[in-house]
This record gives C-alpha cells, structure tokens and sequence, in this order.
C-alpha cells in the first residue's frame, strides 16, 4: 500500500505507513499520547498524513472496542490491516510490466489510481471528521438534558443546540 500526500504528494511506501501505523497502534494500546510531531520527525512523514494515521488507527481501536470479536471474524494485526488492504497490498506495481503496456491501458490505470487515491482522500477526511464530530455530538446530548434544569435554562441550551447541531449539517454537507 502506498500513500500520496501533501501538497508535494510525496508517495510513502507500504513499509512506512505500516510502520508509522504500528507505532501510533503501540502508543495508543499503551494508553501514551500519540505525540504526531515525534512521530512526523521520526518517520519523515508529513504532518497531514501522520494526523490522518492517527485518525484511522483510533477508529479501527475504537471499532474493536466496540464490537467484540465474532466467531467468523478475521483478525486484524498490528498495523490494522483488513481483508481489502490485504488485497491491494497484493499487487504489485513491479509486476505489471508497465513497458511493455500500451500507453492507453497505462494512461487508465493511472487514471483509475487517481480516482482511487481521491476517493481515498475524500472518504478519510469524512471518516476523521465524523471521528472528531462526536465531541459536538456528546455536547449536544449533554443540552438536550433538561434535567434539574429551570425553564429558562432549558430554552436557552435548546437554542444552543440547535445551532451546534445546524453547524454540524453544514459541515457534514460541506463533506460529501
């Protein structure tokens, strides 16, 4: 698996995204704070690209928490990797042979990569949104709650939920 990103869309290996991924795995089973700019020095990475590492590797910790384990469930391993992963670390680009390829079947495949690679971009940057989304979630619960609370009080924390909860549509909107 490789990753493109930044501006510069600098291309990082399979070794040290799973390498990058099995550290933040390590530090966040540890209960240790993730430090990303340690992590950027350590690994050369972008500071973009580690933050979004982050992101997934505590949604896959995060879903493993949530749904325990089923009798016909494949395990994921250290570096999080699942079943479509697996497949995409499969190919290997030295295989393909690319010089003996005609230049239209080329031209589609990388076309096709690029339209993989945005759908990628897009659909982490959604992902960790909704991640960091559950924070506003979690506050708009908490006004919600009315009780021990005057009418007045209560008036007053509906409208501000109301409004959090309008931002949080405009910006799930804004992502799709």
């Amino acid at each position: 698996m490789t990753a493109i990103n930044g501006p510069a869309r600098r291309v990082y290996g399979k070794e040290e995204t799973n390498a990058l991924r099995a550290e933040i795995y390590k530090r966040l089973r540890a209960g240790k704070p993730t430090r990303f700019r340690q992590l950027m020095t350590q690994f050369s990475m972008s500071q973009r690209f580690v933050q979004q590492q982050v992101a997934v590797v505590k949604a896959l910790l995060e879903a493993e928490r949530q749904q325990p384990a089923s009798p016909g469930s494949r395990p994921r391993d250290h570096a999080g990797k699942n079943q479509a992963t697996l497949i995409f670390e499969d190919v290997a680009m030295t295989d393909l042979d690319l010089d003996h390829q005609d230049l239209d079947d080329v031209a589609l495949l990388y076309d096709l990569l690029l339209t993989m690679g945005i759908w990628h971009d897009r659909a982490l940057s959604a992902v960790q949104g909704w991640m960091t989304d559950g924070n506003v979630r979690a506050r708009i619960a908490k006004l919600r709650d009315t009780t021990g609370r005057t009418p007045e009080e209560i008036a007053a924390f509906e409208r501000v939920a109301k409004r959090l909860e309008r931002k949080l549509a405009m910006r799930l909107a804004a992502s799709s």
